[in-house]
């Protein structure tokens, strides 16, 4: 017969966390857990995360229409700045979804190669810092580009482009 060791703390308690966050046994184990072995599991809220995207928004017309470079976007810290970039059915959702007492609006609006992607990173720090990057695509078409994102007020961030140009903006 085998002789089994005893589980590292650190194995245990994030066994523990996984079972209690997944499995069916949660009050069961969290109630037998103390603070040393099982941590208690943090989830975040909507306003707490550091970013987050929203899609399907549409920008209205006259903001569409503006020569907007990636490393420029367009931000909006409260309702009314809001009102000036998106329509009316995009406006009601964004209300929805963001708080702007707690939250800004860093929408990303080009015209670019279809296969160009745009990431965000955020490193480890508190407040948070998000760095956004931009990497063009190789297709030979043009197609227009909108990100949405929400970020909590005191996060800081970056725009940058790679390719043709390197530009940095920080917010």
């Amino acid at each position: 017969m085998p002789i089994l060791k005893p589980l590292k703390p650190l194995a245990t308690a994030t066994l523990l966390a996984t079972v209690a966050t997944t499995g069916s046994f949660a009050n069961e184990i969290s109630s037998n857990c103390t603070a040393a072995v099982c941590p208690p599991v943090k989830v975040p809220d909507k306003i707490g995360e550091p970013i987050r995207e929203i899609k399907d928004l549409q920008l209205n017309r006259e903001t569409t229409l503006k020569r907007n470079p990636f490393a420029s976007p367009f931000v909006a810290s409260n309702e009314e700045e809001a009102k000036k970039l998106f329509d009316e059915k995009s406006l009601e959702k964004l209300k929805k979804e963001v708080d702007f007492e707690k939250q800004i609006v860093v929408v990303f609006s080009w015209r670019g190669s279809g296969g160009d992607k745009i990431q965000s990173i955020v490193q480890e720090s508190f407040p948070e810092r998000v760095r956004f990057s931009r990497k063009q695509g190789l297709t030979r078409d043009l197609k227009h580009h909108v990100h949405v994102f929400v970020l909590r007020n005191n996060v800081r961030w970056t725009a940058q482009s790679y390719g043709t140009t390197n530009l940095e903006l920080v917010g």
